[in-house]
């Protein structure tokens, strides 16, 4: 049996308390759950929670503290300002491509320039991104829908509703 001197230092030794993570919503249904697994077993003192937030507002959580670990993406076209006040770690890179219906006619960016696109909603960081990337292959994206959820995306564009540049 433990003494309360030797219990004392267990809890001092072990992470413990509650962990807020803020994540986009790929990071929520790829990444985090082994995570969250691996964490629970490894230091079962540990209280998660995730919250599912647009990239564009996870170091504002961070810096008012309501979050204390957000995992957010940036792209070559639109990168992440950094916040010198937050500490940031790279943890993969992935890629991103452009989702079309099979039937579709489209092998480059170039060929849906005459096409409907499922765009994210106006303001989230996936809406700049699908917006400059057509305006860098010259042409400005026909908006059919405004989706954000990308199982949902994914079924528009199994329908044929239109093309969309997602990650994964």
């Amino acid at each position: 049996m433990l003494t309360a001197l030797e219990e004392a230092a267990a809890v001092r030794l072990e992470p413990a308390g509650p962990i807020r993570i803020g994540a986009h919503p790929t990071a929520v249904r790829t990444v985090l759950p082994a995570a969250l697994v691996s964490l629970g077993r490894d230091h079962p003192g540990l209280e998660l929670s995730v919250s599912e937030l647009d990239p564009v507002t996870v170091p504002g959580a961070l810096r008012d503290r309501r979050l204390d670990v957000g995992l957010l993406h940036d792209y070559d076209v639109v990168p992440a300002v950094t916040d010198p006040s937050l500490e940031s770690v790279p943890p993969l890179h992935e890629a991103v491509y452009l989702a079309v219906a099979a039937e579709a006619p489209i092998t480059t960016l170039a060929d849906a320039h005459d096409t409907a696109w499922i765009l994210a909603s106006p303001g989230t960081l996936c809406h700049d991104v699908a917006v400059r990337v057509c305006r860098g292959a010259g042409f400005a994206p026909r908006a059919r829908h405004h989706i954000d959820d990308f199982a949902a995306v994914l079924a528009l564009v199994r329908a044929g509703q239109g093309s969309h540049w997602c990650p994964n």
